[in-house]
C-alpha cells in the first residue's frame, strides 16, 4: 500500500492551519503545534523544509511566526507533499508490460490530479465541518 509519511501528514496540517490563519497574523511553531497536537520540534523540523521549498515564509520578532508565502489558492496539497518528500515514483516502471506501464502512468496522473486541490478548498471543507459540528450539540 501506498504510506504517506507523518512528516507529510503533519506538513499538511500545518500548511491547513497556516491557510486558516492566512491574512492574518503569523502563527508561531508552538500554536499550530498545540492546535495540531504535532511534537513541536518535529513540526519546527517541518516548517524549515517548507519555508526551503517556498510554503511557508518566517518573521522574526514580538510578532513573528510563520505564515504562507502564497495565497492559499494557489498552494495546493501536491505541492506541500512534493516538498516534503520528492517527487512522485509511482509511475517508474522498469518491467516489460506495455499494459503495467500504462497502468503505473494513470494511477500516478489520477493521485497527482487528487492531490491538487489548493489549501483554500481544504480551508472551505474544514470550515463547513467546523460549522455542522457546532450545530450537532
Amino acid at each position: 500500500m501506498i504510506a504517506i509519511s507523518m512528516k507529510s501528514k503533519y506538513g499538511l496540517a500545518a500548511a491547513l492551519e497556516l491557510a486558516l490563519a492566512y491574512g492574518h497574523q503569523p502563527l508561531r511553531a508552538k500554536q499550530i503545534a498545540e492546535i495540531q497536537s504535532i511534537p513541536h520540534k518535529f513540526l519546527e523540523a517541518v516548517l524549515l523544509q517548507l519555508k526551503q521549498g517556498h510554503i511557508v515564509s518566517s518573521f522574526r520578532g514580538v510578532n513573528g511566526g510563520y505564515q504562507l508565502a502564497r495565497d492559499p489558492q494557489s498552494i495546493t496539497v501536491f505541492d506541500v507533499l512534493t516538498v516534503l518528500e520528492g517527487p512522485s515514483n509511482i509511475a517508474q516502471f522498469e518491467g516489460k508490460s506495455d499494459a503495467l506501464k500504462q497502468f503505473w502512468i494513470q494511477t500516478d496522473q489520477n493521485i497527482t490530479n487528487n492531490l491538487k486541490t489548493p489549501l483554500s478548498q481544504l480551508v472551505q471543507q474544514h470550515l463547513q465541518t467546523q460549522n455542522i459540528s457546532m450545530y450537532a450539540i
